[in-house]
């Protein structure tokens, strides 16, 4: 039985990137596996997506019927694979959890050293997250350039030492809490882009030990807690083209003494190779930062409100205030070409930062603003229109900037 791609963790490929290959979902009962683990998995929604690019390079035309009946041999052969077991699972609850760990040992243990190009494994349950290190160990021995190890549990896990030593990792996304116990020797060579949500540390000094043991770091996704043993993050990877850092609101640490963050505004750096933006929203600040942030990005050429200015369920609570600056930021006078607002409410202040952009962005090509209109009834409906015919009139600083508006019905 093949389950929807909901529980499947970044499973998903561009079309691209999966040009010439052929990708298969195989039903383990048609597969030539033990008759313990062929009997327990009958019906049970287990995800094993095989990708037979080599196969398919040697003979262009693979029928569905001859990947199943060879489904044994290409399977152990295949560079992919995605494990997720569910949360919620019906009948025998223990037997359908040993039958998917003994599947995933069974398929780790016949690799007979061919690579993995790329595994991902999710567990969501107690008893198949136990064995996540052992099977961890067992794909980093087969030369692994992609992987993905999440767990949702609550429970703190481990991880083993041979995954920070590891000479062929490309791609590493950890998402659970996990103890990072670092080794005396840490070094991750080919490591481009690394995901880390909910993971636990040290101290700060491993944290920082963890980021300069990446010399081609380009990408780099942070997901921190309060409780994940950092005090101050201290980034420096000079290779470093992208970093997001995703934390929790301050309101949420009792014991904090909140401060305006205008002081951290004399030591924003200018960022000089920063020609894409994307940004979220802060229930607390506002865009009380944004004129600097605008001010620091002198080349700026795409910005992207993905957010929002206000988040729609959150719009009786927070009040968005635009203060422009003094002086129109550099970025605007010769170098930004597309601005995009995504959930627009049509607030005051929203139109004022709106008619602000489109009056002061000399070169901008393109304004996109996808309207929220959420059971919108025909009161809001008018207002939304005059709201639209007002900015359309508006000055503009760019004479041809075109401005498109868009509705987001959910």
């Amino acid at each position: 039985m093949v389950g929807g791609s909901d529980n499947v963790v970044d499973g998903t490929t561009s079309s691209a990137a999966w040009h010439g290959i052929v990708m298969f979902i195989t039903e383990l009962w048609r597969i030539q596996v033990p008759p313990m683990v062929k009997t327990g998995l009958v019906g049970y929604q287990i995800y094993f997506f095989v990708t037979y690019s080599h196969f398919f390079h040697q003979r262009k035309q693979v029928g569905l019927a001859s990947c199943q009946r060879d489904g044994r041999t290409y399977g152990l052969l295949s560079p992919v694979f995605i494990f997720v077991i569910p949360l919620r699972l019906t009948g025998n609850y223990m037997n359908k959890v040993n039958c998917f760990i003994d599947y995933v040992n069974w398929v780790l243990a016949h690799r007979d050293g061919f690579a993995i190009e790329k595994c991902n494994l999710s567990c969501y349950t107690l008893h198949a997250s136990a064995h996540l290190y052992s099977w961890t160990c067992a794909v980093i021995a087969c030369m692994v350039q992609e992987l993905t190890v999440k767990s949702e549990l609550f429970r703190v896990g481990q991880l083993p030492w041979c995954l920070l030593t590891c000479k062929t990792l490309v791609v590493l996304k950890i998402h659970g809490r996990f103890v990072l116990n670092f080794p005396t020797f840490i070094c991750l060579p080919r490591l481009k882009f690394l995901y880390l949500n909910s993971v636990i540390y040290g101290d700060d000094a491993s944290m920082q030990k963890l980021f300069s043991s990446c010399p081609v770091l380009e990408d780099l996704v942070i997901k921190r807690h309060d409780w994940d043993g950092v005090g101050i993050m201290n980034i420096f990877v000079p290779s470093l083209k992208r970093l997001s850092i995703f934390s929790l609101s301050l309101r949420s640490i009792g014991n904090y003494e909140y401060k305006s963050l205008r002081n951290i505004v004399p030591i924003l750096p200018t960022f000089h190779n920063l020609t894409h933006l994307k940004l979220g929203i802060d229930d607390n600040v506002g865009w009380e930062l944004l004129p600097n942030i605008l001010q620091s990005s002198p080349n700026l050429k795409v910005l992207n409100f993905k957010e929002g200015l206000v988040k729609p369920f959150n719009k009786g609570t927070f009040q968005f205030s635009w203060n422009p600056p003094r002086c129109v930021p550099y970025c605007l006078l010769l170098h930004l070409k597309t601005i995009e607002i995504h959930n627009f409410l049509g607030t005051p202040d929203g139109v004022k930062l709106v008619k602000y952009l489109l009056r002061h962005a000399k070169v901008l090509a393109l304004m996109t603003i996808y309207w929220y209109d959420l059971m919108m009834d025909s009161k809001s409906q008018t207002t939304m229109k005059k709201t639209k015919v007002d900015i359309s009139k508006s000055p503009r600083g760019s004479h041809t900037c075109q401005l498109i508006f868009h509705h987001l019905m959910y």
